[in-house]
């Protein structure tokens, strides 16, 4: 009588519990992370409806001192410069500090204006 030759088998069980564990982890851990701010910006607050912000949006910071477009810091002149090869459609999302005077603003809504953005949101915290 011959032996048959025992084949080895590796039992996947772990290995696709290890699998689905860490593919929970990571949808879990990505569904929760939030826009963090660049600047230390203190939002003017409101009663009306606050929407929630565009995923698809371009979001500027604007303190006194500063400003971030994207969450990188950058300059009045490299803004202009960003504005202008951004598609028209494009849609900004402006966090201004509630300290921050009207002449630092102007400027950056003017450049806005002029560059053509089909859409700009003035990002207020909800009471």
């Amino acid at each position: 009588m011959r032996k048959r030759p025992t084949l080895m088998q590796i039992d996947l069980t772990p290995l696709i519990d290890c699998v689905f564990i860490l593919l929970i982890f990571f949808v879990a851990t990505a569904s929760m992370q939030e826009k963090k701010a660049t600047l230390k910006i203190d939002l003017p607050q409101t009663d009306g409806e606050v929407a929630p912000p565009n995923q698809k949006n371009h979001a500027l910071e604007l303190s006194e001192s500063a400003m971030a477009f994207d969450s990188k810091p950058i300059d009045q002149a490299a803004f202009v410069q960003t504005l202008n090869s951004l598609p028209k459609e494009s849609v900004i999302s402006i966090y201004i500090d509630k300290n921050c005077r009207y002449e630092r603003i102007a400027p950056i809504l003017k450049a806005i204006q002029t560059a053509g953005t089909a859409q700009i949101d003035l990002v207020v915290e909800a009471k």
